[in-house]
Order: structure tokens, then sequence, then C-alpha cells
């Protein structure tokens, strides 16, 4: 229990046994990574955030948040390990919250026998040297949202006021690396940006020390066919740096997902034909303000705005939240009923999965629903595509929208220009941990990659 909740497990919950007859149902996979939707609440105003008044901003209680812990306990069954990942909003508002979750997790998690891991994602303005140790001390991994170098970042990530917040977050990152030395960026790539993706990621990495990459493109708003050629190319010169950097440098300082994974390898695509969906509502759930579960946060931010990045794609001690109602803001396109209004709602944290033919639906992995994706050759690689963002885009799930299918082949056509290079150079793979061949004394390889470059 959460210091300062009234119930205990087992107490008076109306619903707690069913709920955990409804987690344990066996036609459903265990729920192994759960989401927490602090609050509704940031201290910042995004260009690609939807905003309304900002005096009807939700935050979880600790009730809930104890709730939440509870059916995650239950929801994974025999798994032994579990993850929480605390989200906004700013989750940093909630400090207090997330320093009681990761005491009474931690505590069930040794009481059923289970590893729990606790990641962040924060736009890094409130952490302070004291959270920054809070979460060293307590293994908590945080991921910073930062979109690129300072002009690339202020364009969209702005303070409420309308100021940059680049020099805010530079300003802390020696101290943030003294306590969580591999820093992560997740970057959402805007269209009037896409062109500058590889000099972004160059920037972040050289300038601020940025260690790991989680790249994105920004859904539910406008692409033109002249910026998504923009964002291919500049996911081209992004993976250029990436292999200087790990070829031809020899660094082990520096990882892009997107070209170390499986999409490089072609039985490994191969193996994915058929496999539909990105895990939301199947091994992972999220949890909004109000206790209801949803398959991932932006379906429960009412499928707006965000980037098709993966979250991983939490401190402050107590005057963090001190802040008044009008410097906060109420972020993502809900109502001022809040989540409620989100679409394939599941349940509640006291009911469980209640409503098991909308988690049914997240569980489909048929390709039949999916019309568009029948004939398509990129259907083994972005697996049908987001469900939030389709029904955000043609209301929808199983439909995505054309820039969003563009935008996927873009990021294909990246791959198969890594892939060439890779093959070129004689390097199997950039994959974490793999043995790449040292080409840094070999001339002609190193006169390969800069014509590749050029």
């Amino acid at each position: 229990m959460i210091a300062g909740t009234s119930t205990t497990r087992g107490e008076a919950r109306p619903a707690a046994q069913l709920a955990r007859q409804l987690a344990l149902q066996a036609w459903a996979p265990p729920v192994g990574c759960m989401e927490l939707i602090l609050t509704e609440a940031c201290n910042l105003g995004c260009g690609y955030c939807f905003e309304y008044g900002a005096d009807h901003h939700k935050s979880m209680s600790a009730e809930t948040a104890s709730a939440a812990i509870d059916l995650l306990m239950d929801a994974s069954r025999d798994s032994t390990w579990v993850a929480v990942t605390f989200m906004g909003g700013e989750p940093m508002l909630m400090f207090d919250l997330i320093r009681d979750v990761v005491d009474y997790a931690g505590r069930e998690a040794r009481r059923h026998g289970k590893t729990i891991s606790f990641d962040m994602q924060t736009n890094g303005v409130l952490i302070r040297e004291e959270h920054a140790r809070f979460f060293r001390d307590h293994g908590v991994r945080y991921c910073l949202s930062l979109d690129g170098a300072r002009l690339t970042n202020d364009r969209h990530r702005r303070t409420l006021g309308g100021s940059g917040t680049f020099q805010i977050v530079a300003a802390k990152l020696k101290m943030l690396k003294r306590h969580q030395h591999w820093q992560g960026a997740r970057m959402t790539v805007m269209p009037d940006d896409a062109a500058r993706l590889g000099e972004n990621v160059r920037a972040l990495h050289e300038e601020l020390a940025i260690n790991q990459f989680v790249i994105g493109f920004a859904t539910h708003v406008a692409w033109s066919d002249a910026q998504i050629a923009d964002y291919a190319a500049g996911l081209m010169d992004a993976f250029e740096y990436f292999l200087e950097q790990r070829v031809f440098r020899r660094s082990r300082r520096i990882r892009i997902g997107l070209f170390e994974l499986g999409q490089l390898d072609a039985a490994f695509v191969a193996g994915r034909r058929g496999a539909w969906g990105c895990g939301a509502g199947s091994g992972r759930l999220a949890v909004a303000p109000d206790g209801s579960l949803h398959g991932c946060s932006k379906l429960a931010w009412g499928a707006s705005g965000g980037s098709a990045a993966a979250a991983l794609p939490p401190e402050g001690l107590r005057p963090v939240g001190n802040l008044p109602h009008d410097g906060l803001r109420q972020v993502g396109n809900l109502p001022h009923g809040g989540s409620a209004a989100a679409p394939l709602p599941l349940g509640t944290v006291e009911t469980g999965f209640s409503r098991p033919e909308n988690r049914l639906k997240l569980l489909d992995h048929s390709e039949g629903p999916r019309t568009k994706c029948h004939a398509c050759e990129l259907a083994s690689h972005c697996n049908g595509g987001c469900h939030a963002a389709s029904l955000a885009d043609t209301g929808n799930m199983y439909v995505p929208a054309d820039y969003f299918c563009k935008l996927m082949f873009a990021q294909k056509q990246a791959c198969d220009h890594a892939r060439r290079r890779l093959a070129e150079l004689g390097v199997p793979s950039l994959r974490w941990g793999a043995d790449v061949p040292d080409l840094t004394d070999h001339t002609q390889r190193a006169e390969q990659f800069h014509a590749g470059v050029e």
C-alpha cells in the first residue's frame, strides 16, 4: 500500500477479486509492461501537442497508482520481469507519487518473486541533482525529449511563455551524466525539420553527449511528399553518421535503434510477416490518471498528437509540484472530461479488463480487417501501423493514413540504404553487441565510406 492510501491489497476494493480473475484469463497474454500517465499537466507548450484549458488537468492519486501496481502483479502472471514507465503530461510534476510508486512497486515485486524496472519519459526541464541522484540510487532510467540542435528543438519545444528549452536542458547535461552516464533522447521529427535529421543527431551526440536515439516521425500532422523525401534523406544522413562512429571510430557511445534492430535482417523481417500490431493491449497497457486502462499512452490520450517512436521510445522533490494553476497546461486531444473519451477503453484498475471486446480488437493479429495492408510490401516492417495514429487519422484502427504509409516506406528506403552500405563494407550488423570489424586502418574502406557520404 502506498503511504496515505486508505485500503490495503485484498481489503475492501469492491471489484478486486474480479480484477484478478479477468487479469488471469487464459485467452489473453500476460501483461508485463505498464505505462502510468501520472498527470495530464505539462510545464511546456510544445507545438505538436494539443492543448486545452489549464484549469482542467487530471493527476493520478496514490490509491489509483497502488491499484495499478496490484493489477500489474496479477496480470503479469508467472512472468519474472515487469516494467513500469512514468508518463505525462510531464511526470516530473508528480515526483512525490513517483517516489512512492517506486517504493511500493519494488516491495510488491519482491513479494511476488519478480524483477522490476522503472523508466520515465521527461522533458528534463525540472530535473535537479537530488532528482538525478534518486534515479541513480533506485535504478530509474529516464529518456529526454529532445528533437535536435537548438534551432530545431526550440522551433517546437517551448516554454509556456514561448521561450526555447534547448539551453535549459543543455545546461543540466553534465550534472545528469554524473548520475546516469548513458543518456537517451526521444526525437520527434516534424515535417519542417526532416531534412536536418542527420545534423540534429550529430549535434545532440557531439554537443550534449547524447548516447541513444529513439527517432519517430510526428503523426496527425500534414506531411508533403517533398517533406517525406526529406525524412528518408535525413534518416540516411543519420545512418552515415552512426556508421562513421560505430565502424570507423570504433565508438561504443552511440546507439540508433532503427539501424540496429531486425529491420536490416531479411530473415527477421520475413519471420514477422503475419505478425500484426505493436503489443498495445497485449503485453503492455497504459493507465490514465483516472485509473482507466488503455492499450498504450497514445490511445489513452484520445489517439492524438505525438510521434510514431516507441516510448521508452521520475523525480523531483516536493517543490516540483508547487507551480500555480496557471503555470500548468493539459496536453493531449482530450475534452475536459478526460480519458474516459479515449477510444477502446479496456476497463479500470478496480474492475480489471472489464471491456474484453475492446482488448480482443487489439489482440486481433489476423490480416482480415487490414484491407489496406493485404498486398503491401511493408506488411512485415510496420505490421499494420499505429492503432492510435490510424484512429486519429482515418477513424479505423486497422487502416493507416496515406502519409503514414509513405513515411514507413521512407524508413524502409533508409534501412535498404543501410543494408547496402553494410554489405559494401563487409559489416554483418551494427546490432549492439555484434562483432564489428575493425576498419579504422583500411584506407580503401574509408574511401568507400566517404564516397557513400558524398
